[in-house]
């Protein structure tokens, strides 16, 4: 099995290498990847790719699902941006295999491009000035705006302290008639330095993440580098993990970025989580998009219940994120 998964990914990777020159590179189109799964680690800045060790490894680092001790089932809803956006994710681990679904989708929008009409014909007109025009309720459709991710995933230990893995994205795009369909993958690696400190490298969208419209369009999601490192330490009947990541991208984002060096551009993420005899969490953290974050979790036996709260830039004027996720873990 091992040996497929490998064989895949050079495969595709040959096969992507030689279509460059058919797409057009997009920036931000790799946001969806950012937004993880588990409240704990949106409660943590995003940090994670050092240390995760549940099915949300995958959207930090692939290689951390050797983490996993039981096979883990794992759910989330989150409202965004004053309800503007749904987000929800369910994802399953098994072993070293992994898979995942995600969708982030704005419902409901207005189509009234065919509910203008002029009032005395009753013909459908596209002049907004026109004096005669009005619109008509009855023609008004609705229309969600959708990205729906498959993300399957396999890691394996090389050593006691050493992992690696890596994902495959299949990509789905909805807007109204209009859909395009994508393929990508992610490859990941891990270092145990020693029982308190460890470290984590991920290439997201290693080939570019391609996306094929129906219209024609075809686009791709560059390369994105992502370095972790994490130090837990036992103390006060329980574990304190502090955490930092760094998201380095090649898009030429300038000001939206917390630092740029040309067309290269950086984000940091910082986390401390604090758990207490293994059943109460408390976490705090700073993540890329300037949020102050915190969190809290509970451990009944094999279920955990997480939250966490962003508290956004108020120049953003967009409003707070909260989320809740519920983590059950099957024994083996």
């Amino acid at each position: 099995m091992r040996n497929s998964f490998l064989k895949f990914l050079i495969c595709l990777l040959t096969i992507t290498s030689q279509t460059f020159s058919q797409f057009k590179f997009i920036s931000y189109g790799s946001e969806i990847f950012s937004l993880g799964g588990n409240a704990r680690y949106t409660s943590l800045g995003n940090t994670g790719s050092a240390f995760a060790n549940d099915v949300s490894a995958i959207f930090f680092n692939p290689s951390l699902l050797t983490n996993l001790k039981n096979s883990q089932l794992q759910i989330m809803h989150e409202e965004r941006f004053q309800n503007i956006l749904d987000y929800d994710y369910i994802g399953y681990s098994l072993e070293n295999f992994g898979a995942s679904i995600i969708r982030l989708a704005a419902d409901n929008n207005l189509d009234t491009r065919n509910a203008l009409i002029d009032v005395n014909t009753g013909n459908v007109v596209y002049n907004i000035l026109d004096s005669n025009s009005r619109i008509d309720k009855n023609k008004i459709k609705y229309f969600s705006v959708t990205d729906m991710v498959l993300i399957l995933s396999y890691a394996e230990k090389q050593t006691e302290n050493f992992s690696y893995g890596g994902n495959v994205k299949i990509v789905r795009k909805d807007n109204a008639e209009f859909y395009a369909n994508g393929i990508g993958i992610d490859i990941g690696a891990s270092y145990k330095h020693n029982e308190n400190l460890f470290f984590g490298i991920t290439l997201q969208d290693a080939t570019t993440t391609f996306i094929f419209w129906n219209t024609g369009t075809n686009e791709a999601i560059p390369p994105k580098l992502k370095f972790g490192s994490a130090y837990i330490v036992d103390i006060f009947y329980g574990n304190l993990t502090s955490a930092a990541d760094v998201d380095i991208f090649f898009e030429n984002r300038k000001s939206s970025s917390q630092f740029n060096l040309g067309k290269t551009s950086f984000d940091f993420h910082l986390g401390t989580e604090y758990v207490f005899n293994n059943v109460l969490k408390f976490r705090f953290g700073y993540s890329e998009i300037k949020s102050l974050n915190f969190g809290v979790g509970i451990n009944f036996n094999k279920v955990d219940i997480d939250y966490s709260f962003s508290k956004l830039n108020k120049e953003n004027n967009i409003g707070n994120n909260q989320r809740v996720s519920l983590s059950f873990s099957f024994s083996e």
